[in-house]
């Protein structure tokens, strides 16, 4: 598993160090050293401005959406939508009297002054086949079978992609751009590295988003216990009666089956999604002999490092929305904020690929013990994915498992995996 890389390794230069040498992007695991030391003495993130104008008007939006089109892949067959920071840009390569009366909706709800609408070439669902498209070529000719780190980013003011790589050959360049043309820039960028990142350090009987997870695993590598190596969860759900964890699926483990919150056992390690999308899940079923048991809430750890407890709730889970504010809450770096520049990109990580969304900050947004950690809409708290990789040191960027794919991987007709968003809590263990 990616999350291995840490185990014997005694510092976040030594981290660094390895991973420049190995290739492809990487999970975020990380030991059990202060959690803010990437950001140490920094004051907690605050939302921007421009993040409550989307809070303000973005329900409008989602009830639009819904009584017009039913759902967002119904719309994104039609049309595409993005936030530019305060204001809301909407795009149809087409007209019929859904997406009039769409327009008109949203014309009412939205003051003109923050309100773009405009024709486009590619709707949502196209511009995700043309990556698919663009994926497969980038296999056909043999990228993804050298050291790169890679990513295909969308620029959706100008309809292109933009290929993010850490070294690519001037063959390769050659048959893209005689390929795809203008259509595809290719940005190499040999920083542009993303690792594993796999750490709020308790036991808690209130199972929540943003606490610690420890990976048993690489105990028997050092006695030392900032060594220990943690991940961060990022929701509680339920299926059919029975309680989960949800967090990256790097953090699962197979050769001990044994699931730890902290450093008390809370369940068995149930399932990794694997490629090409980095969830899985721990079924809850022990307290360990954690006095008062375990708990399953919607309890979200944001910036509570004062009284180390909860401070927060989810409202469920969401959809990532391009130029939505987003906040995430991991062990490592705590609570960050930044903004989704691509809301479904691939990116290679040990080799493989997968799919998520990409989310940069103008500050440190996700280090090594944020794998797996909630990533969630700074606008109504709705966790709308998790951490899986990024760079290991602290960066300003990282690419994020989407819930939705959680949910309806784990769906089934008569039995719904539901987040938990809503009071009160459950007891789940003795």
């Amino acid at each position: 598993m990616l999350c291995k890389f840490p185990k014997t390794l005694f510092s976040i230069v030594m981290v660094t160090l390895l991973m420049v040498s190995l290739f492809g992007y990487e999970s975020f695991a990380q030991r059990g050293e202060n959690y803010r030391d990437v950001q140490d003495n920094t004051p907690p993130p605050s939302v921007p401005e421009w993040a409550k104008v989307q809070k303000k008007y973005s329900p409008n939006i989602e009830r639009a959406i819904k009584d017009v089109f039913g759902t967002r892949e119904n719309f994104n067959e039609v049309g595409v939508f993005r936030f530019k920071q305060d204001h809301f840009v909407f795009g149809f390569d087409r007209t019929n009297a859904n997406i009039e009366k769409f327009k008109n909706i949203v014309r009412s709800e939205i003051p003109s002054n923050l309100l773009t609408i405009e024709q486009v070439q590619y709707t949502g669902q196209e511009l995700k086949d043309k990556k698919k498209e663009v994926s497969e070529y980038l296999h056909q000719i043999g990228v993804f079978e050298t050291d790169a780190s890679l990513s295909v980013i969308t620029d959706y003011d100008n309809e292109t992609f933009e290929l993010k790589i850490t070294n690519i050959s001037d063959q390769h360049k050659q048959l893209l751009k005689a390929k795809y043309g203008d259509f595809l820039t290719i940005n190499v960028d040999p920083s542009h590295k993303i690792e594993p990142l796999i750490e709020r350090t308790r036991s808690y009987n209130n199972l929540g988003a943003g606490i610690a997870l420890r990976l048993p695993e690489f105990d028997n590598y050092t006695t030392n216990e900032n060594d220990k190596v943690y991940c961060s969860t990022a929701a509680i759900a339920s299926k059919d009666n029975r309680w989960f964890i949800v967090t990256a699926g790097h953090c699962i483990e197979y050769s001990d089956p044994s699931a730890y919150q902290y450093d008390h056992v809370v369940g068995v390690d149930h399932h990794d999604r694997g490629a090409p999308y980095d969830f899985g899940l721990i079924k809850i079923t022990d307290a360990s002999n954690l006095s008062y048991g375990r708990y399953a809430t919607n309890d979200l750890y944001e910036f509570a490092e004062d009284d180390d407890y909860y401070d927060a709730e989810l409202n469920g889970n969401g959809w990532f929305a391009t130029g939505e504010a987003v906040c995430k809450s991991g062990v490592r770096t705590g609570t960050t904020c930044g903004t989704v520049e691509d809301v479904w990109t691939n990116y290679t990580m040990d080799g493989e690929e997968y799919w998520g969304a990409y989310i940069t900050s103008n500050t440190v947004f996700a280090g090594g013990g944020d794998s797996g950690g909630a990533v969630y809409s700074a606008n109504d708290y709705t966790v709308d994915g998790l951490i899986s990789a990024g760079i290991q040191s602290g960066g300003n960027y990282a690419y994020v498992a989407r819930m939705n794919e959680v949910v309806n991987y784990y769906s089934e007709p008569d039995k719904p995996f539901i987040i938990k968003g809503d009071n009160p809590r459950v007891k789940v263990a003795d």
